[in-house]
């Protein structure tokens, strides 16, 4: 009687696993995908259930497996992850959006995140995304930011003014920006210039409707200055009569 190589069946009903899985992101893909994350998060929670469950069986069941993800045709290598590898298997090729969710799921692991609580964990986190983004201290972008500006904005207390004279500028454009310290007494200073075109462009950007708005007012301006104009050439070149019967015509127009 054949030894039944029991790493090889295990690996085997792993993956079948994961093809029902698979079947339920297919649902959720061409269904709901647009209109909730319900279901994306429920099948996160089992890809990460299923994984914590292929980490316990040890060397020998992940060698199995990868030879069955092999047989498969999922590429690899050694340093991708049980998590990439799940979530390939899982969710197809999907792109950037396969190391989003994994990332999900490293980071839910390395903060000890239970998984009955993984959907909620990922709700409080900001999203998929915003996970995606967190860093080794378990920061989100996010947070990040909000420390940054925190520690940038009390240091920047205790900066001089400096004078608008004394900006560099940026090669690329014919704008540069200052930053404004403005002090509770209604105080405004200069603290530094922002020396980046990114910033400049969104800052042009945000003032389009004000401009057009101003380029409609001189416009309008424009024309009506056009129309007086026109106005007394043609009266000065016109007889008396002519004058008053333009004058007549042109009240009964203003009031018709």
């Amino acid at each position: 009687m054949a030894k039944v190589n029991l790493e090889k069946v295990k690996a085997v009903n792993f993956i079948v696993d994961l093809d029902k899985l698979a079947e339920r992101q297919n649902v959720w893909l061409n269904g709901i995908y647009k209109q909730s994350n319900d279901e994306l998060y429920s099948i996160l929670t089992e890809c990460y259930v299923l994984t914590a469950k292929a980490r316990s069986h040890g060397s020998k069941f992940a060698a199995a497996l990868n030879k069955e993800l092999t047989n498969r045709e999922l590429t690899f290598n050694d340093g991708t992850s049980l998590e990439t590898k799940v979530v390939r298997l899982v969710f197809g090729d999907v792109k950037k959006r396969a190391t989003s969710y994994a990332k999900v799921l490293c980071v839910a692991g390395e903060s000890g995140v239970k998984s009955g609580k993984l959907s909620s964990w990922i709700v409080d986190n900001g999203g998929v995304e915003n996970v995606r983004r967190t860093d080794k201290a378990g920061k989100t972008h996010s947070q990040r930011r909000e420390e940054s500006v925190e520690s940038v904005s009390s240091a920047l207390e205790s900066y001089k003014a400096v004078k608008l004279s004394s900006f560099a500028g940026i090669d690329e454009s014919d704008y540069t920006l200052a930053l404004v310290r403005c002090s509770k007494d209604g105080k405004k200073t200069v603290v530094k210039e922002v020396r980046s075109l990114r910033l400049v462009k969104e800052a042009l950007c945000s003032l389009k409707a004000d401009v057009d708005e101003a380029r409609a007012a001189i416009s309008k301006q424009a024309h009506t200055s056009k129309q007086l104009k026109t106005r007394d050439e043609i009266l000065n070149g016109a007889s008396t009569d002519e004058r008053n019967d333009f004058d007549e015509s042109t009240a009964l127009a203003a009031h018709g």
